[in-house]
């Protein structure tokens, strides 16, 4: 009795010849007999069916469809037919194709990468961030494993994150605020489980969610404190020595002495 346009374009039939007719015409008697004619009968029992098929219609290619038949009800709430939505959820094989070459690309580039990545998701309105996603080289410098956080705020899994002195969670709300890609710089990251030296790189992504790109820089600070520290011994044992020391150039200019 009633067809919209998006069923005729799909049967490549006008509406005169499917209104009236019975289904077997349209679909074939096959199909009618192997896939709707239980169906049917069970909708105009009282039951609902939703399920996913693979058919092909005269004349086309072979489509996938998410299907729903539903008992049609008159105002007194006796079953008069049946209704049917279908959704066409046929993926062309070419692109298919592409999208699966694309997301191994992603992926193999996202678990690879010697920094970490982490994607996360705004909760509460910006105040918080679900880790949506992090990489294995995220996860060993976070020390964490991603069965454990993955849909976690990070304000639970990595509780440091809210120090102010730290300053990341500020950054990931500017971000998510503004648009705006922020290099947040070498900082301490501590808590009662880790203590590393990080600096990151935060941008938001088209679909709202927030990457921080990151890499442990512990090792390289403690070389650059142990090197300061032992300058600092070295010029306090030169200043406070009863001996003139002095350093010349190769050219035989002053470059350091001593208060001798």
């Amino acid at each position: 009795q009633i067809v919209n346009d998006e069923y005729l374009r799909r049967t490549g039939k006008g509406r005169n010849e499917i209104v009236g007719h019975h289904v077997s015409e349209v679909m074939g008697a096959v199909t009618f007999e192997t896939l709707i004619k239980d169906k049917l009968d069970r909708c105009l029992n009282g039951e609902i069916i939703h399920y996913q098929s693979r058919f092909t219609l005269e004349g086309q290619e072979p489509r996938s469809y998410d299907v729903t038949y539903f008992p049609y009800r008159d105002e007194s709430g006796n079953i008069t037919g049946v209704g049917v939505r279908s959704r066409d959820i046929t993926v062309p094989t070419d692109a298919q194709k592409a999208l699966e070459e694309s997301e191994l690309r992603y992926r193999s580039l996202f678990e690879n990468m010697q920094n970490g990545v982490a994607v996360y998701e705004a909760v509460d309105n910006g105040q918080d961030f679900r880790i949506r996603e992090m990489n294995q080289a995220g996860t060993r410098i976070s020390e964490v494993n991603i069965q454990d956080i993955q849909g976690r705020p990070v304000t639970q899994v990595l509780p440091g994150i809210k120090d102010q002195a730290f300053g990341l969670l500020d950054v990931l709300k500017r971000v998510w605020k503004t648009g705006t890609s922020e290099n947040h710089p070498v900082s301490l990251y501590r808590d009662d489980l880790r203590s590393i030296w990080v600096e990151n790189f935060v941008y938001k992504l088209p679909t709202g969610e927030i990457v921080a790109v990151y890499r442990d820089v512990t090792e390289r600070k403690e070389a650059e404190d142990a090197l300061r520290q032992s300058e600092e011994v070295y010029r306090a044992l030169v200043q406070s020595s009863s001996d003139h020391i002095f350093m010349l150039d190769r050219h035989g200019n002053y470059m350091a002495s001593n208060n001798c």
